[in-house]
Order: C-alpha cells, then sequence, then structure tokens
C-alpha cells in the first residue's frame, strides 16, 4: 500500500513538471510573438510596408488570436492597394477586439474613404451606441450623411451635438451651411443668431452680416460687421466685409474712409493690404473708373504709407499704368528700382515703363546701369538692344553685342555675332556683317537665322548664289513653315530662274502669314509675272502695294512697268 502511494505521487509530480513546462513554452511563444509585433510594427512606421507585411501575414498564421496583427496586416495591405483583404484583416481585427475604438474607428474610416457611405454610416451609428463619450464619432457620422445628401440626418446630429457636449463655434457654422442647402434660410440665420447671443464670435457675426448682405439688409450688415471689429479690431473678414458692403451698397464715402484707414493704418498685416489693394484695381474696373480720382488717392496713400513695401508700390505702379496715368506709374517704378538696386524684377519693370512710354534714351540708359549691377542678367543687355534700336544707335548695338562674346555660353555667342552681322548690315557694310555671320556659323553650322540672313542678303547682292542656296535649303528643311524662310528660298531659286521651284514655296508661305508681308507679296508676284502668270501677279502686287509702308521704296513704278510691258 505504501508502495502504491509512492508512485501515485511520483506520477503526479511528473504531470505538475509536464504542465508546468507547457506553460512556460506557452509563455516563451507568447512573448516571442510579441516581439517579433513590436519589430513588425517598426517596419510599418518606417515605412518598411514590405517586411512589415510579410512579418504580420506569419504572426497571425502562428496565431490568428493576435488582434494587433490583424490591425495593422490591414494597413499594411491597404497601403498597397489590396482593398478586399484590408477589409478582411480589419474585419477579424475588430471581431477579436470589439470594445476597441480604434480599430472600429479605422473600420469605419475605411469604408467611408471607399466611398461607401452607407457602410460608414451603420458602423458609426453602432459606434455611437457602443461609445456615448466619444464626441469625433457624431462628427464624422454627420460628415458622412452630408458626402450621402442626407442632409436632414446631418442637422439632427448636430442637434445632438449641441445638447451632448454643448454648444461649439464648428457646430454652428457647419449646421448654418446644411441649412442653406437645404433652402431653410431663417432657419440658417437663427442658428448663427442663438450661438451669437451665448458667445459673441467674430466669426460667427461676420457669417451673420454676409446673410444680412445678401437679403439686401445693408444696415444689419453693417452692425453686425462692425460688432465683430468691435470684439476684435484686426478680424479680417470683418474688415473687409464692411468695405465690400460699403462699395456694394453704394456708400462710397465710407467705403473710401474706411480703405483709407486700411492701406495706412495697422488694421490689416502687409500681405491683406496687397489683396485688398489688388482685387480693387484688377477685379472692380466699373467702380474704380467711376471713382477714378478717389482710388488714385487711395493707392498714393498706401505707397506714402508702406515706402519699403515693393509689392504694395507695384500694385499701384500697375494700376496706374491700366488707368493711364503712365507718368505716375514710372514714378512709382522708379522709386522702387532705386530703393532695391539689386531687385532685378523692379529694374526690368522700371525699364519696360520707359520703353512702353517710347522714352528710348531713358531706357537705354537704365538698362545699362541696370547691366553694371547686375551683370549676370543678360536680359538687361537685350533691353538695351531694343531701346538703342530703336534710336539707331547702330555703334551701341554693336558695342553691346561685343560684351556678350566674352559669355562662356557659346548660344550667347553666336547670338552676338548673329546681332553684330545684322547690325552692320544695317549700316551698309556687308563685308563686316559676312565676316560676323561666318563666325558665328563656325561656333553653330546649323543656327538658322545666321543662315537665313546670310543667305538672303547674299541674294540681294546677287553674289555666291550657290553658297545662298545652300545655306538658305537648311532653313527649310529646319522649319517648313516659317514664312520668312521660304520667302528667302524662293527667291534665291528665282534669281536662279527656277520660278517652277520657287512657287509651291512661296504658295506655302502664304498660308502661315506671309500675306502679312509687303516683300513676300512682292515677292510671289515677281515669281507669277515669270511664269507669265500676269493677273495673278497683279494680284499679289496689289495686296503688296496696300502692305507697304516704304519698305519697298520703288514698288509703284516696278509693278507699273511690269504690268504695262506685259501689256496690262
Amino acid at each position: 500500500m505504501q508502495k502504491l502511494k509512492t508512485i501515485i505521487i511520483i506520477h503526479l509530480l511528473l504531470f505538475s513538471c509536464t504542465l508546468a513546462l507547457s506553460q512556460t513554452k506557452n509563455v516563451d511563444r507568447r512573448a516571442l510573438l510579441e516581439n517579433k509585433l513590436i519589430a513588425a510594427v517598426t517596419d510599418y512606421t518606417t515605412g518598411e510596408i514590405a517586411a512589415a507585411t510579410k512579418a504580420f501575414t506569419a504572426i497571425v498564421t502562428e496565431d490568428p488570436s493576435m488582434d494587433a496583427a490583424w490591425y495593422y496586416l490591414s494597413q499594411c495591405q491597404f497601403s498597397n492597394r489590396l482593398i478586399a483583404k484590408a477589409r478582411e484583416s480589419l474585419a477579424n481585427a475588430v471581431r477579436l477586439a470589439p470594445d476597441n475604438y480604434w480599430y472600429r474607428d479605422r473600420q469605419a474610416l475605411m469604408e467611408l474613404y471607399l466611398g461607401n457611405n452607407n457602410e460608414a454610416i451603420s458602423l458609426y451609428e453602432q459606434m455611437r451606441k457602443d461609445f456615448p463619450s466619444q464626441p469625433e464619432i457624431l462628427y464624422t457620422l454627420a460628415n458622412a450623411y452630408m458626402r450621402s445628401g442626407r442632409l436632414d440626418e446631418a442637422v439632427a446630429v448636430m442637434d445632438d451635438i449641441d445638447r451632448e457636449f454643448g454648444r461649439s463655434e464648428g457646430v454652428a457654422r457647419t449646421r448654418y451651411e446644411l441649412l442653406m442647402n437645404l433652402d431653410r434660410a431663417e432657419d440658417a440665420l437663427e442658428t448663427l443668431r442663438q450661438y451669437n447671443d451665448q458667445f459673441a464670435s467674430p466669426d460667427i457675426l461676420s457669417m451673420m452680416a454676409e446673410h444680412y448682405g445678401m437679403l439686401g439688409n445693408d444696415t444689419l450688415s453693417v452692425a453686425c460687421y462692425k460688432e465683430a471689429i468691435s470684439l476684435q479690431g484686426d478680424f479680417l473678414p470683418a474688415l473687409i466685409g464692411l468695405a465690400e458692403t460699403y462699395r456694394n451698397f453704394g456708400r462710397d464715402d465710407e467705403f473710401f474712409a474706411l480703405s483709407g484707414e486700411l492701406v495706412s493704418g495697422e488694421a490689416l498685416q502687409p500681405e491683406a493690404r496687397r489683396m485688398f489693394l489688388k482685387d480693387l484695381s484688377e477685379n472692380q474696373t466699373y467702380y474704380v473708373r467711376r471713382n477714378l480720382p478717389r482710388v488714385d488717392s487711395l493707392m498714393v496713400k498706401a505707397v506714402e504709407a508702406a515706402p519699403a513695401d515693393s509689392a504694395i508700390a507695384r500694385t499701384a505702379g500697375f494700376y496706374f499704368a491700366r488707368s493711364g496715368n503712365m507718368d505716375k506709374s514710372a514714378e512709382i517704378f522708379h522709386s522702387i528700382a532705386e530703393a532695391y538696386p539689386q531687385d532685378s524684377l523692379a529694374a526690368r519693370t522700371d525699364i519696360e515703363v520707359l520703353i512702353v512710354q517710347e522714352k528710348w534714351k531713358e531706357a537705354s540708359a537704365a538698362a545699362a546701369d541696370a547691366f553694371r549691377r547686375m551683370p549676370d542678367k543678360h536680359f538687361f543687355l537685350e533691353m538695351k538692344n531694343y531701346a538703342d534700336y530703336k534710336i539707331k544707335d547702330y555703334d551701341a548695338l554693336i558695342a553691346n553685342a561685343e560684351i556678350m562674346l566674352s559669355s562662356p555660353d557659346v548660344a550667347d555667342r553666336v547670338s552676338a555675332y548673329s546681332s553684330i552681322g545684322d547690325i552692320y548690315h544695317e549700316k551698309g557694310d556687308d563685308k563686316k556683317a559676312f565676316a560676323a555671320y561666318e563666325k558665328a556659323l563656325k561656333l553653330d553650322p546649323g543656327y538658322v537665322p545666321v543662315l537665313n540672313n546670310y543667305a538672303y542678303y547674299l541674294s540681294v547682292k546677287g553674289k555666291n548664289l550657290k553658297k545662298a542656296y545652300t545655306m538658305s535649303k537648311k532653313t527649310v528643311e529646319a522649319e517648313p513653315d516659317n514664312a520668312t524662310y521660304l520667302d528667302t528660298f524662293a527667291w534665291i531659286l528665282h534669281l536662279q530662274s527656277k520660278d517652277f521651284e520657287a512657287k509651291p514655296h512661296l504658295k506655302h508661305a502664304m498660308l502661315y502669314g506671309g500675306k502679312d508681308s509687303a516683300v513676300i507679296l512682292d515677292h510671289y508676284a515677281e515669281v507669277l509675272y515669270a511664269l507669265g502668270e500676269y493677273e495673278m501677279a497683279r494680284l499679289y502686287w496689289d495686296q503688296a502695294k496696300a502692305k507697304n509702308d516704304g519698305e519697298i521704296p520703288d514698288l509703284e513704278e516696278r509693278v507699273a512697268a511690269r504690268l504695262a510691258a506685259a501689256g496690262l
């Protein structure tokens, strides 16, 4: 008997040890999976989605009861646009931990994101019952109702929010917009009134003011805006809204009195002042024309109040340019350029205004000064070229181009030689012109502007037509729809007595702007005349004479002689 007891005790001890060992193994296994989960979450949060997906999949395969692994696996799958799998994994997480608010919220948000508004609404409605202390649920539920067009239900949720969690400005704004969309304007306005009676909000007062303005009641609109400003003196929507109300209802004296304070005082931040002036000067053209002297005065006041604000000065400068007061515009832009000598935009605008005024010498001098200060801005030299060309200062143009020859950019040097060639041609020195063209083509053999001009000037001189033909052919191959290049090539063919070949090129040029050029029309007529098509030639000569502004001095006499010789 004693021996039997001993055997039983030994068996019980062995069983206990086995059970303890099994439990220890389970604990170790769970701890190992939790460590793997932590590592996988780290991968997920650092953007290693592929590695995280693999790890979470392994975890739920080994232990399907780990809700957190299912949750993060769904996020990985959603990132990879595996929507069906993401929804299934998230449903597993929710099934395992139905009291987890974040799982449930993510599940509803996923449906909302996918456009499944009704499914999202059902989930949020259930969450509302399960988590009654979470106000975020009501806000999101109201949004889901709105997205589904169920506006009445959205309004009802807003009412519940007010009752359960107290009034808030955001809810009042949203409720107002919902009621307006339901054509319940009076109820919408009452929402704002009730909130303001309790809390007095500048934002809500401004919404009330805008509403009264839409109803045509400027008295109440102004009163609400003024009350908002009394609560917060720098509240931008109320300040701008009050000014707009004065303007919209023709209360001009009050509008300009307030506008003067806004642009010269400290009520508006600089950016707001600039936007106010920009809107007035660019978008209210009829109002500006009706009140031109007062708007002029407002712009001057704004510039004087902020002399260091170049953006306000630019707004005023462009305003005066649009209204035709170029002298005042030039004065403002010149002052900006002087105040900011390293501001390339300020200098450029100053020069552009001088060009618009056709003050060529002043523009040339200003461009030269700007280029001296900012030698890396080659567009100043181009602006000087334009002004110098207008006053026919060819020596200055050549000097400008020679400056460009020091540029490390091959394109700049090619352009410079091209300009030098064109200028020497204007001066009547074709030897130097052709030498400059040769240098340009040595740097860039395919530069079509030089190829065209060089070929044309050779043809005019009647020299080396074979070379002219080769260069011109390259231009029409490069730009087959360029009327100028087509004309040059056709004219060279004509000079080579190849009028049948020349005609289609000139005909093509007519389709791409050739009809606007007296020279091209004249050339076409000459080719047609050479082909014996006298009536057609006369037709194009008539068009050429109508376009000619002295560019072809002998046109009338030459045409008359041609037609007489043809018996016309």
